[in-house]
């Protein structure tokens, strides 16, 4: 559905991910920090933002104590955008949760709760020797 969500939009996927991230901080978010926050390449994210530019739903801003630095923020289309995405993600949701017999809601709730903390004790276990 996100993806699906996002090429409705006009965007790729990369796209609405950057632009999910910005949108989810208050004012503005520095490039280095969302390439770091993204563990993505701070080419990766720069090329993409600029895509996101020139579609007028982001503006660059040089950091005026550095010129090196850019920060990222939306501007009104960028914000709508987010809004209705957001917007018909929940709806996405709650038709599926619509679609469970409301006497299978419990087990479902169980299960997804038994599926979080077997993830949470994983943590880092990909990574291990």
């Amino acid at each position: 559905m996100e993806v699906d969500e996002a090429r409705c939009c006009g965007l790729t996927r990369s796209q609405c991910r950057i632009l999910l991230e910005v949108g989810q901080r208050e004012g503005s978010v520095s490039l280095t920090d969302l390439s770091e926050e993204l563990d993505l390449d701070l080419s990766t994210v720069s090329r993409i933002a600029n895509r996101l530019v020139t579609h007028r739903m982001i503006v660059r801003e040089p950091d005026e104590s550095d010129r090196r630095k850019v920060s990222l923020s939306l501007t009104p289309a960028g914000r709508k955008l987010i809004d209705t995405y957001n917007r018909n993600l929940g709806s996405y949701v709650h038709a599926v949760w619509d679609q469970i017999p409301s006497s299978d809601r419990e087990i479902v709730l169980k299960s997804l709760d038994i599926i979080l903390a077997a993830q949470e004790k994983c943590k880092g276990v990909c990574c291990s020797e």
